[in-house]
This record gives C-alpha cells, structure tokens and sequence, in this order.
C-alpha cells in the first residue's frame, strides 16, 4: 500500500495540480478576482465609547428634552431645549455634578445667523446681567437647571429680536462628572454628543420639535476630553 501511494506517477500528478492551482491563484488575485485585505482594528477612548468612565452606575445620567422658551414677561417665545441632569448617584449626599456644554455647526434659521444662550439669559430689552452665550465651539460651564435658547445676536441694550419660523441644526456635546464612586471622590462621569435638528413655529400658536440622534463615533466631541476631568474647568 505504502508503494502504491509513494510511485512516482502518482507524486507526479500531485505536484502538477498543486501547481495548476498555485497558477490559478496567482492569476486570478493578478485580475483582481481575489482580494486579500489585513483586518482593521478602530479604537477610540474607552470613556468615548462607553459615554463615560468610573463605576458605571455612579455616572450621572443626561437626558436631553425640546423646550419652546417663554420670556419678556411671556411676550416672546423662542426653540430651546432642557438637559434632566440630576445629583451624583453614588454621593453620600445631594451632590450635583459638575456639567460642561459645547454647541457646534448651527445652521441659519432661515436667513438669520442664531447663537445658543443660556445659564440665565434674559431676551428683554437692558437685560440685569451679560448675555451667556454658549454657542463658543468651546467646553462652557453650563447650568442645568436653566434651559437653552436659541436666537439672533442682541444689538446694543435692546431685546433679542424674535424668529419666523424656520428649522436648523446643531451639534451638542455634554459632559457631567466630578462624582463619587467606589474608588475616587470624583471618579464618575458621563459624556455624549447628539446630533440635533430643530422645527420652529412662530407664532400665536408658537412651538418647537427637537429630534437628538446620538452621533456616530467619528462626529463625537467627547474623543479628547480627558478621563474623570472637567473640560471646562471649575465651574461656580
């Protein structure tokens, strides 16, 4: 049996089919019928991929909601939106966590440049304090407990000028951290970028529709904010 399957007729035959596929192979990969690809690996931060860092239970939540913004005394109304940030989950007591916000790319609202305020602003005519603007392109402070707006520049002392209705867009990134969990005093964090488009009615029957879609990896504002630290510094 060992004779038969070692004579050389058989050994023969062998080699000239492995060589009629060696042949093919090379022939067929030189036509572009074979494509021989290295596999690709795409990392980012963990913090980035996972929206956070530190025990995952103790990261404070973010939960975005649109907002028709009422002010001057209920005289005007502009498109907005709100951020339900509470306390730190695993402080021993109510502690809120530090919160940064950063708004990119918005679009015209019809044909008026817009600008996103906040932290207390006040559309009225000779408003008691500055404009906060947190529009920058930069990490701001940002207080949750005050909604966003969105409206043309403030010219002099007069009042932020009202908006026709319109539909635009915006990037928005949200950093909360500063929170306790199991191993650090201020270990915990979360961070998201959503891709928002905005419907604005104006109007006696003014309102406003957000849609926030979680943007993909490649659009995240989160990539180089550093682990467990405020983008935004100290904020009051």
């Amino acid at each position: 049996m060992n004779e038969m399957n070692d004579s050389p007729d058989i050994i023969e035959r062998a080699l000239r089919a492995s060589m009629k596929r060696r042949d093919f192979l090379t022939k067929a990969a030189a036509a572009g019928a074979i494509t021989w690809a290295t596999p690709v690996i795409l990392s980012r931060p963990a913090f980035a991929a996972d929206g956070g860092g530190g025990t995952p239970n103790c990261r404070p939540t973010i939960t975005p909601a649109c907002q028709l913004h009422s002010c001057d005394a209920g005289q005007k109304n502009f498109p907005g939106f709100t951020l339900a940030i509470p306390n730190c989950p695993c402080a021993t007591t109510a502690t809120p966590p530090t919160t940064c916000i950063k708004i990119t790319n918005v679009t015209n609202c019809g044909t008026k440049a817009i600008v996103a305020y906040g932290n207390g602003t006040d559309c009225s005519p000779n408003p008691p304090t500055p404009d906060v603007i947190l529009s920058t392109g930069n990490w701001v402070c940002f207080d949750p407990a005050m909604p966003v707006f969105f409206g043309p520049t403030r010219s002099g002392n007069g009042a932020i000028p009202d908006l026709s209705t319109c539909t635009f867009s915006f990037t928005l990134g949200v950093w909360a951290g500063n929170c306790p969990d199991r191993a650090n005093p201020t270990e915990a964090f979360n961070c998201a970028t959503y891709n928002v488009s905005v419907s604005y009615t104006s109007g006696s029957n003014a309102s406003a529709s957000c849609t926030f879609t979680a943007a993909p990896a490649a659009q995240t504002l989160c990539t180089n904010v550093p682990a467990n630290t405020s983008p935004c510094g100290t904020c009051p």
